[in-house]
């Protein structure tokens, strides 16, 4: 892959490419937390499915069901292995994305990876980026609770102006709620963009989360690479909701006809990690191309490469 800068179109192209070329390395990684996934997934949604089979079957025979199938419907949504699936994604998942992000990254830059050497890199940023996803979080709910100020602060506004002018605070209502709804769904997608860039900043450029953090952000809501970060998050949000659709419809079919549960997570968790490796390569091409041009990566690649002869 030679380094250039690429049209989103390119980005998405070489995304593919990549993927499919190295598509052994990158499902053996994410196996890691695959496997685990699927079989807390069938044990921990059994009864629930159960009960959705015999809701199926009772519409299409118009046949009263086992009372003990319809029991399901009532299970608790959060037992052990659904707790154990939760864990799983807070605990091991950040040791895989750090894996996986290395091994996407040694690809792109034209270098060898293997599982091993991934997870040998992956566990020295696993602690940093679950540093990271939790500085994240903490940031989300400080903004979600300066959204929820601000949005109680202009409903007061608008009523304000209703009572002095009806159509005044109607007005004000529409296009104040329209613009205040789009600058969080703005600020949102940036935020997710930002979150991907850390990453990749933590374990390419090999720092702490801390200043991982600041770059990510940096680079995400700078003026100069707003607009391609807004460009970059629809496209991937396009991508993610098209495979949500497809995921959503599978399971119906599998659900529906074949009444498996095992095959309905088994299916699952393969669009899952489908999604998790395509995203995470795509964001390994967006950080590079946006280094490439803002921050003259190239050439610091050539300079780093370059061995100085004696004199």
């Amino acid at each position: 892959m030679d380094l250039r800068p690429l049209s989103l179109g390119e980005q998405l192209d070489r995304t593919v490419t990549l993927c499919v070329r190295n598509a052994p390395v990158f499902l053996l990684i994410y196996l890691a937390i695959g496997v685990p996934i699927t079989v807390f997934q069938i044990y921990g949604t059994d009864d629930q499915s159960r009960a959705f089979n015999a809701v199926l079957e009772m519409l299409r025979t118009q046949k009263t069901p086992d009372p003990k199938d319809l029991a399901g419907l009532g299970a608790p949504v959060f037992n052990g292995f659904t707790v154990a699936l939760l864990c799983l994604y807070a605990v091991v998942d950040p040791l895989v994305q750090a894996a996986l992000i290395f091994a996407a990254s040694r690809i792109y830059l034209g270098s060898q990876a293997t599982f091993a050497s991934a997870y040998r890199e992956g566990v020295r940023f696993w602690l940093p980026i679950i540093g990271l996803k939790v500085l994240y979080v903490v940031v989300g709910v400080v903004f979600l609770i300066f959204v929820i100020l601000i949005g109680v602060a202009g409903a007061l506004a608008a009523g304000l102006l209703t009572a002095a002018s009806h159509w005044l605070g109607i007005l004000f209502g529409i296009v104040g709620g329209g613009i205040f709804l789009i600058a969080v769904v703005f600020a949102f997608l940036l935020s997710a963009v930002a979150l991907n860039l850390s990453y990749f900043t933590c374990v390419v450029e090999r720092i702490g989360f801390f200043s991982a953090f600041a770059r990510g952000i940096e680079r995400a809501f700078s003026s100069a690479n707003v607009g391609r970060s807004l460009v970059a998050a629809l496209a991937v949000g396009a991508v993610y909701l098209g495979i949500t659709l497809v995921t959503m419809a599978g399971v119906a079919v599998i659900y529906g006809f074949l009444r498996s549960n095992i095959l309905g997570a088994a299916f699952t968790t393969l669009m899952q990690v489908g999604t998790a490796i395509f995203i995470t390569v795509f964001f390994s091409v967006f950080y590079f191309d946006m280094r490439l041009r803002r921050e003259g990566f190239d050439l610091q690649q050539e300079i780093a490469q370059t061995t100085p002869t004696a004199q």
